[in-house]
């Protein structure tokens, strides 16, 4: 049948059949058609329906589902060629990079591939619940902790991710479904230094056009406790220590603010290798604090390992009358 517009397929419809009020054909007028042109729309009607056996579906026949067959059929008639010219290509073409192989692709496929860029697939969050990423040192990392993930698909698809453990350079579970959650049995580790360190990523599966892609790693690191704050008397013990009021992970010479209260001496306890350099008093014109060095005390650290703290101490003859600010530096 020759090809038509859609107003002149709508009108060649008109004239070559007839319909009640329900929109249902009763009548083909075949005094209306070149000869040609009938038989060609004879081929369309199979039991009152519009038929396509290479597209694989049929409907009934309406007016408006032959304006609708009509015109799909006539797009797909002049987009079935496929590209059979020069590759691969030697310049970008909006989604199109250079040396991508065109061959096979039919006219819309080029243009949807020229119009609409290819979206890599990415995570947009992945973490593991519960677990903090700094931790006092001495502390194990073990059992079946829960990951957690999204991913933003793109252009991809991607039905599983695969969990990695980039410490031990190991892959812990390969193919798990992409639902955004799985208990994961991890390989245990001491983080018994300041600074050390165990870190996992995912790694996302792409069938699309079967490439990896991984996550931002969940990294845990250990550090040491600085133990400080207002004390009624000097401690002696770990348990002592570290009932101190305040705390706070070292990483370096670093500086801290202890807040007195109402109370006269004051202790800090840091970690072995550390001093305290200086302090002042932030609410009395940054006059300066001394904190002497009082001695060791055995700390003992997340794990239960005994560590020498160095301990410091101020002592003022009279409660203050409201509570300050000492920052104290530490190396």
């Amino acid at each position: 049948m020759p090809k038509r517009t859609v107003n002149q397929l709508k009108t060649l419809t008109d004239q070559i059949i007839k319909t009640n009020n329900n929109g249902e054909i009763t009548a083909v007028k075949d005094n209306a058609l070149r000869k040609n042109e009938y038989d060609s729309f004879l081929n369309l009607i199979d039991g009152g329906l519009v038929v396509d056996a290479e597209a694989g579906y049929s409907l009934p026949i309406t007016p408006t589902n032959l304006y609708a067959f009509a015109t799909v059929k006539q797009v797909q008639d002049s987009a079935g060629a496929v590209y059979a010219g020069a590759t691969p290509s030697n310049t970008a073409v909006g989604g199109i990079p250079v040396g991508f192989n065109p061959t096979g692709l039919t006219s819309l496929q080029l243009l949807e591939k020229a119009m609409v860029q290819y979206i890599n697939p990415s995570f947009s969050f992945f973490g593991i619940t519960g677990q903090p990423q700094i931790v006092e040192w001495g502390t194990t990392l073990s059992g079946t902790p829960t990951f957690a993930w999204a991913i933003n698909s793109g252009s991809g698809t991607v039905p599983t991710v695969d969990v990695l453990d980039n410490t031990a350079g190991t892959v812990l579970l390969a193919g798990t479904p992409n639902d955004g959650t799985q208990p994961v049995t991890i390989n245990t580790i001491l983080l018994n230094t300041n600074g050390a360190t165990q870190g996992w990523a995912l790694r996302g599966n792409n069938t699309n056009n079967t490439t990896t892609f991984n996550s931002s790693p969940f990294i845990v690191t250990s550090r040491p406790i600085v133990f400080f704050g207002t004390t009624a008397a000097t401690p002696t013990t770990s348990a002592q220590v570290r009932a101190l009021p305040q705390n706070a992970f070292y990483v370096s010479a670093a500086v801290i603010q202890l807040n007195t209260g109402t109370g006269i001496k004051f202790g800090v306890a840091v970690p072995p290798g550390s001093t305290v350099v200086s302090a002042i008093d932030l609410d009395a014109s940054n006059a300066n604090v001394t904190y002497t060095l009082v001695g060791n005390i055995s700390v003992t650290d997340a794990g239960g390992t005994a560590r020498l703290y160095p301990y410091y101490e101020a002592n003022i003859a009279a409660a203050y009358a409201f509570s300050h600010r000492h920052n104290i530096s530490i190396s």
